[in-house]
């Protein structure tokens, strides 16, 4: 029998152990809860539960929503974009590859990448003893590129998308550092000339075909980035 058989809602020490389905039906304003299927910690302010020094439900800021971590031609990760946000940041630390070229990304959707001849960008790449190069693409099939990366020195990159989940055009800007010759970076600004509102996930691959070893950290943003 729990300690809430014992002691009235209005003491201070109470469990708060709980699932986001099975919060207290009845709770006191201080009172604070652990989720354990979100894994968040949130205190009752009288009239909702929010985030502890939070005055809002869901306040402005990433929220951390899932990753991957994988070695493959095509490193993948589905169901993270939802209604809940419209913009979201991904770090990307790429630590191999086994051909030298461009790593690319794409949309995907309900696990299939989005493949249409729609992706149009363009971008930059930062040169220590040469002149900077300039590049743009589209329409094409291939996706955005956002990094340029040659065997095994880590290379990373922030990745910030905009309406995944929307009636509008896609949006990508990507910033990343660079192992390739000697180029030590690149900025990718991209545009998916496409509207559908079913785009959950995203996929990485390199232009050439071969195998990458890279993990992605995707967080959500409320807010306007």
């Amino acid at each position: 029998m729990g300690l809430s058989n014992y002691l009235p809602s209005s003491r201070l020490i109470q469990p708060g152990v709980c699932t986001s389905s099975t919060r207290p039906a009845s709770p006191f304003e201080g009172q604070c809860i652990f989720e354990t299927d979100t894994d968040k910690l949130l205190v009752w302010n009288g009239s909702a539960w929010v985030i502890p020094n939070q005055k809002t439900t869901n306040p402005e800021g990433f929220e951390f929503i899932g990753s991957v971590s994988n070695t493959s031609t095509i490193v993948s990760l589905d169901s993270v974009f939802t209604s809940t946000y419209e913009n979201y940041r991904i770090i990307v630390n790429q630590t191999n590859v086994t051909l030298t070229g461009t790593t690319l990304f794409r949309f995907r959707a309900n696990g299939t990448a989005i493949a249409s001849n729609d992706y149009y960008y363009g971008g930059r790449v930062y040169r220590y003893n040469a002149a900077d190069e300039y590049w743009a693409a589209g329409p094409t099939t291939s996706g955005f590129v956002t990094m340029i990366a040659s065997g095994n020195v880590q290379t990373s990159s922030y990745i910030d998308l905009s309406f995944p989940r929307s009636a509008n055009r896609k949006s990508f800007v990507a910033s990343s550092t660079s192992n390739f010759s000697n180029y030590i970076g690149t900025t990718t600004h991209g545009i998916l000339n496409l509207t559908a509102s079913n785009y959950d996930g995203f996929q990485f691959s390199q232009d050439a075909g071969g195998t990458l070893t890279l993990t992605a950290t995707v967080y959500g943003y409320r807010g306007t980035l």
